[in-house]
């Protein structure tokens, strides 16, 4: 599968725009998946959701490196519109992969807890591909396991049975990720004369409009 930037980054603002207009305010305060070479985790998935692939710039400030989306919604924008771009500062992107953990407690019982994996890009692919091969992947539970480390890091997802990994035990409920967007929180938004700020370039001055004189009929 192909990642169409413009496809997930067209409808960008609109989608913040339609948020905000409902009232549903991004949570960022989530666990996040993480696993180290050799681990694994019984998971399952939220429904695919191609709003959280991200495009950012990394921006660097008293030590601090934080995600600054990035403002170009399509190739064919010009730079001005992200002056992070016309810096040439390098494009990244992150898929923010939501879904619950199942692990057990002191008792044996099935713990569910939500968690977002920051996931690379190139993984939508892997995730398109359970989906057209086992059906929705919010209806399959999954051993996510981990191989690897650094730049040869590499994660699969291997189905389980559903005979043992049942619904009346590991339970589908996403209800607590429903308000989670990592744009606005894990990326923050900046306007055009903030990336200048930052790259302390001049911003320019509003236009004074001055009103045309009222013509007086004697």
């Amino acid at each position: 599968m192909i990642i169409d930037r413009n496809e997930f980054l067209r409808n960008q603002k609109e989608r913040e725009a339609r948020r905000a207009a409902a009232g549903d305010q991004p949570r960022a305060n989530v666990s996040f998946m993480a696993l180290g070479d050799g681990d694994e985790a019984i998971v399952r998935l939220a429904p695919l959701d191609w709003n959280e692939i991200i495009y950012f710039h990394n921006e660097t400030d008293d030590w601090k490196s934080r995600k600054i989306a990035c403002n170009r919604t399509d190739f064919k924008d010009p730079l001005d519109k992200c002056p992070f771009c016309a810096k040439k500062m390098p494009l990244k992107s992150r898929y923010y992969v939501k879904m619950i953990h199942y692990t057990r407690d002191e008792n044996g019982e099935v713990v569910a807890t939500e968690k977002v994996w920051d996931a690379p890009t190139r993984y939508v692919s892997v995730l398109v591909d359970r989906e057209e091969e086992y059906g929705p992947v919010q209806d399959m539970i999954f051993k996510m396991k981990r191989t690897g480390s650094g730049q040869t890091t590499t994660y699969d997802f291997l189905p389980m049975m559903s005979k043992i990994y049942n619904d009346d035990v590991y339970k589908k409920n996403f209800g607590g990720l429903e308000n989670f967007k990592a744009l606005g929180t894990l990326v923050k938004e900046l306007s055009v004369d903030e990336m200048k700020e930052i790259l302390g370039e001049e911003i320019p001055a509003p236009e004074v409009r001055q009103a045309a004189p009222r013509k007086v009929t004697y």
